[in-house]
Order: C-alpha cells, then structure tokens, then sequence
C-alpha cells in the first residue's frame, strides 16, 4: 500500500503549470480500484495466516503488483487527461521538467 501511494504522490510531482487540469472523476475511479486491489492481496494474505509464509508472500507480491499496475490507471487522469479523446494530442504535461520520457506518445504505437 505504501508503494502505491508513493508512486502516486511521485506522478503528482510530475505536475507543472502546463499540466492540464485533472480529471476528477477518473482519478477517484482509479484511486479507487487502486485501494481494492491492493488491500485484497494484503488482506487475503492476511485471513490465511494458517497457510504458511510462502503464501503469504505471494499474496504481498500480488499485492505489489496489482499496485505496480493501477499506477498507469492513476497516471492518465492525473497527468494526461487532455488526451483522454485525441490519443496523438500532444499533453501539456508533456513539457513539465522531469516528465519521464517513458510516458511519451509513440513509445508503444
């Protein structure tokens, strides 16, 4: 959980005034799917402590992935929402110092 939110408060970093607004609505959506997935790894992990440790580790590492995953849900809404319709809209997020170039149109295309 811990990860998760530090991935999230690193993407609201990446923020600059060219930043184009958030989009509210989506950003709790993720959020929300975000806190779900992760506490159910964590919680199954923990309703099973019969099962012995390597269970639970690999409920954490679930845990941990299903945290390492909704990062890119949480990251449309909160730094690219102006190209949430138009895919190839260059964002204004795009020009705020430090934006990893990981998150760049035509990386994946």
């Amino acid at each position: 959980m811990a990860f998760a939110l530090g991935g999230d408060l690193w993407l609201a970093s990446l923020r600059c005034p060219s930043s184009p607004p958030v989009d509210g609505s989506r950003l709790g959506l993720a959020l929300a799917l975000q806190v779900v997935l992760v506490a159910a790894g964590l919680f199954v992990a923990r309703l099973r402590p019969s099962q012995g440790r390597s269970f639970q580790w690999q409920f954490a590492g679930v845990a941990f992935m299903a945290a390492l995953g909704t990062l890119v849900l949480v990251r449309q809404p909160l730094l690219l929402s102006d190209t949430t319709y138009d895919k190839f809209y260059r964002s204004g997020s795009y020009a705020c110092p430090g934006f990893p170039s990981l998150f760049l149109p035509g990386l994946f295309q």
